[in-house]
């Protein structure tokens, strides 16, 4: 979405305090005292409301430390009531500034509002589904992985010190518990040579796969999609290939992995409904930004003059 004077992260969604039976162990209810702050009970009802009403800026402070978000949370109200006490709401500058802080809530609340307004057909998901279809697919793959020591000295610098370092690793003489980091490289690059001129993949994993979960089904990792929980730059390697392609060496914490690709299928309309329905508000919210940012584009008359506003500009 483009950046104008919106915060996407409104739409952020909280979940309820659980509605669970008082009494038993570990068991949460909105009545259930979370803290005591200046002598004070604070439920987890008042915690969810806390969460429910606040910035995306205080959600993110509460996910890092939730006692100083807490904390921060209450000395900003009791400030914000020795102000009213104060009257310092009426007085300039605070007047001005609390009217502009209003104006954003408001905007943000517009925007919020005209994005969950919007609706869909059926046709029209489903066309979108079709239209990106080849986004939400999934790939199978198989993989190799050569893991390596950090520190291990080379076992040579020359080619041959290299390729009989991968020798002894098929006899077992060279593990990656004292693997250096450029022999595992090039134990990897030998291996990916060996399947591109046609190597039985699964003979090469019992050969050389140090992935003690794949090995034993012939480096098989299953399917891939773009919110399965592997490290981003397998993901994106394993879902950039085709169909029998094999990938170059990816480095990943101590280990090289090969990946090849055996299968690839479409993720189901229904896994991804959800996702295709927020990116189609998404573009109706920012085709709505556009035309504001365009309906009220500024044409500056005196640039030299506009600049005097910025301090250090001549």
């Amino acid at each position: 979405m483009k950046i104008f004077f919106f915060c996407a992260a409104l739409a952020c969604a909280q979940a309820p305090v659980p509605q669970t039976p008082p009494g038993q162990p570990g068991v949460m209810t909105p009545d259930t005292v979370i803290a005591k702050v200046d002598g004070q009970d604070v439920t987890a009802g008042e915690i969810q409301a806390m969460i429910d009403n606040s910035s995306p800026t205080f959600l993110q402070s509460f996910r890092a430390d939730p006692a100083a978000a807490i904390n921060g949370w209450f000395a900003r109200r009791h400030l914000a009531s020795e102000a009213n006490r104060l009257n310092l709401a009426e007085q300039e500058p605070w007047k001005t500034q609390i009217e502009s802080a209003r104006d954003l809530v408001l905007a943000n609340a517009m925007v919020s509002r005209a994005s969950n307004s919007f609706s869909f057909t059926p046709e029209e998901e489903q066309a979108e589904y079709e239209k990106k279809k080849s986004r939400f697919e999934q790939v199978r793959v198989k993989l190799i992985k050569i893991g390596f020591k950090p520190g291990a000295k080379p076992s040579g610098t020359s080619t041959e010190d290299l390729e009989k370092a991968a020798r002894e690793a098929v006899l077992g003489a060279h593990s990656a518990d004292t693997r250096s980091e450029a022999d595992a490289k090039k134990m990897a690059e030998d291996v990916v040579k060996k399947l591109r001129a046609g190597a039985d993949f699964s003979k090469l994993v019992a050969e050389y796969s140090d992935d003690q979960e794949t090995k034993p089904s012939g480096g098989d990792l299953g399917l891939v999609k773009p919110t399965s929980p592997y490290p981003e730059d397998l993901k994106k390697a394993a879902l950039a290939l085709k169909v029998g392609d094999v990938s170059d060496p990816i480095r990943i914490q101590l280990g090289f992995y090969i990946l090849r690709s055996e299968e690839r299928i479409a993720t189901p309309f229904a896994e991804v409904r959800e996702q295709i329905v927020f990116e189609m508000r998404q573009a109706r919210v920012d085709a709505l930004v556009g035309e504001l940012q365009r309906r009220f584009k500024p044409d500056i008359v005196r640039p030299d003059l506009l600049n005097r506003f910025i301090p250090g500009k001549p």
